[in-house]
This record gives structure tokens, sequence and C-alpha cells, in this order.
């Protein structure tokens, strides 16, 4: 790497690295001010609370890194230009595009460092985090023991429950409904029981109706009514007493078994899709944004700091408003969820290039 590359890197690093710091420390007393009520009534230990701020620093550094690396090219640059540096490497002979090529390629491969951090290292620390936060700070029960209401769950075989209340200390269930449906997501039948309880590896039903309908899924063909019905429907316990992941709790791997799972029982998934295509789209953001500060950096030529970080909140609130309006497209299902990830990359880019390629090169 020539002396120059390293030169440049270095002033971007140390804002980058500057702002992701800041950036965590603000969100961590923000944090503070939020569970601090809860905290101090719970008495909570520091480790535990300390626990929950550390596992969810990862998470946290993947949300906030697109925004340093916008602090980083404003800055950096702004400074090369401020000093007459930026000059100085023109009249070396290098051309604007070879100047930013060391910024360009640490935004990719930071990029490409963040996709894999997303399927290795958060999913686990989201999943701890979301254990101390639950369990430590809140005191609510662990999933084993733990008392559910109004569940919804989707099931693996093309079921769909909706149970009152589920009590884990003694596996049973109360009002509870089991709508089975055909590949073409049509009802086929409805189980209704006033309660269940787990015995010999199945489920026993007690007080209720099972009811079929035909192929419309609208009228009934037949009713029984029962007093106990032993069934084995595919779900245990267990699946019903854990609460249910989130996206970033899981990787690209486990989401897509989600996604199957939900399809296989007839179902879009459109919000898990969108979400398992934002796991690639989203790291892009570090390289996206700092294309489109190269720009604005250069074009705000002798700007104080102050206006650099409000042109970085002012690009990174539109970029997350946009993530945001066509997230809620995907998820309903108005664009393709691939469409709804990577639109606003693929739009920001365009845009950079136009504005690099006004630039004086």
């Amino acid at each position: 790497m020539r002396i120059l590359d390293r030169y440049i890197l270095k002033e971007f690093l140390k804002y980058f690295l500057g702002a992701i710091s800041t950036l965590i420390v603000i969100i961590i007393v923000a944090e503070i001010f939020e569970l601090m009520d809860i905290i101090v009534s719970n008495n909570v230990p520091f480790l535990i609370a300390g626990g929950y701020f550390v596992y969810q620093i990862p998470y946290w550094i993947t949300q906030v890194s697109p925004v340093a690396c916008l602090i980083g090219v404003l800055f950096s640059l702004g400074y090369f230009v401020y000093y007459n540096e930026l000059t100085a490497m023109k009249a070396s002979g290098l051309n604007l595009y070879r100047i930013i090529a060391p910024l360009v390629l640490f935004a990719f491969f930071i990029s490409i460092f963040f996709i894999i951090i997303n399927e290795t290292v958060v999913p686990y620390t989201s999943q701890k985090a979301q254990k101390f936060r639950h369990e430590g700070i809140y005191l609510r029960p662990s999933d084993s023991k733990i008392k559910r209401e109004n569940i919804i769950l989707h099931g693996s075989n093309r079921q769909i429950y909706k149970i009152k209340v589920f009590n884990g200390e003694d596996n049973s269930m109360r009002e509870v409904f089991i709508d089975t449906f055909t590949k073409e997501s049509i009802l086929k039948s409805r189980l209704y029981a006033k309660r269940a309880i787990w015995k010999n590896g199945q489920w026993i039903f007690y007080e209720g109706v099972w009811r079929a309908f035909d192929k419309s899924g609208k009228n009934i063909i037949k009713t029984e009514k029962f007093d106990t019905k032993s069934l084995f429907t595919g779900e245990i316990p267990q699946d019903f007493a854990k609460t249910e992941k989130k996206s970033s709790e899981m990787n690209y791997k486990k989401l897509q078994e989600h996604i199957k799972k939900l399809e296989n029982n007839g179902f879009t998934a459109n919000r898990e899709k969108v979400d398992l295509h934002m796991k690639l789209a989203f790291p892009f953001a570090n390289l996206i944004i700092l294309l489109l500060g190269v720009p604005f950096a250069l074009f705000t030529r002798h700007s104080r700091k102050a206006i650099g970080i409000g042109i970085a909140i002012l690009i990174s609130f539109i970029y997350w408003g946009l993530m945001e309006i066509g997230h809620a497209l995907g998820n309903n299902g108005v664009l393709y969820p691939w469409v709804s990830a990577w639109i606003v990359n693929i739009t920001f880019f365009i845009l950079a290039g136009i504005l690099i390629l006004k630039v004086k090169k």
C-alpha cells in the first residue's frame, strides 16, 4: 500500500472510529435512562445490567457504521480540501477516483465484514442480550417456566394455533383453537378445546369440538364434540413457551428455514423475506453512503464541522426513512421483497455516481 493511501485511510479511520465510539456511547446513555427505573426498582446487579449492554454492542455497531462511514468521509476529505492537500494530490498527477479508491475499498470490505458479523456474532449476542434484558433486568421467568397469553403460532403441519393462555409450569393451555389448512391455504379443519395438557408425548384436549370444512373452506361438513381427544400436532410445549425470535437473532440460513416453514404452511412470509434480503442489503449501506458523502465533502469546501455533522444527519435520516418506507411496502406485498430491500441502495448508488461525475477531477 502506498504511503498516500495509508495517510488517507489513517485520517478516515480517525473520524470513522471516533464516530462509532461516540454513537455507541449515546445509544448506551439513552438505554440507561430508559431502563434506569426498572434497574433500580428490581435491584438489578451491575454485572447483569452491564451484560445486556455488552452483548448488545455488536448489533448497535452494525446499525451505526454507515453513519460513521459518512462522517469519516465528510471530515477526512473536508480536511484535505480545507488545507489544500487535495489540490496537492491532484497536482502530483492523481485524479479524484484514485484518491478516494482506498476509502471505497475500505467501505466495500467493511460491508462484507458486517455481513459475516451478522451471520456469526450478532445472532448469538442478540439472543444473549435479550435474555439479560428479560430475565435479568425485567425479572421475567425463563422460557421453560414462562406463562404466555394470546399466542398465535404458525405450526409445522400447515396449522395456526390461537391460545388464550399457555402455562410452562405444567405444560397446559386454555382456550385453544387449531386451524389446519391445505396447500392452497384453504381452511381444512378447526379444533377448539377449553383446555389441553401435554402427556406422554402428545396433547390431550378436553371439552371441545372438531369441525371439518369442504373444499371451499367455508362450509362445515362434519362436527365432532368430545370430552377428551388425544392428538400429536407436531408442536411440543417448548414451541409455545419460547418467544418468537427476531430476524436479528437468526442468521441467513436460520431465517431461510423459518421462511420455508411458513411457506409450507401456506403463508407468504413477506416480512421475513424482506428481512432476509436486508441482511445483505443493509451492510452495503456503508459503501453506498460513503460514495454519496464524497461529493458533499467536496462541494462544501470550507464548511465547519457542525455543517458536516448536519449533512451526515440529514443524509442518514433520508436514507433510513426511505429504507423504512421500502421495508413497509415489501412487508405488505406492494413491492417484491428483494426490491424493497435493495431499491434505496440502488437509488443512492446512482445518485452518488451522478454527483461524483459532476465533481472536478
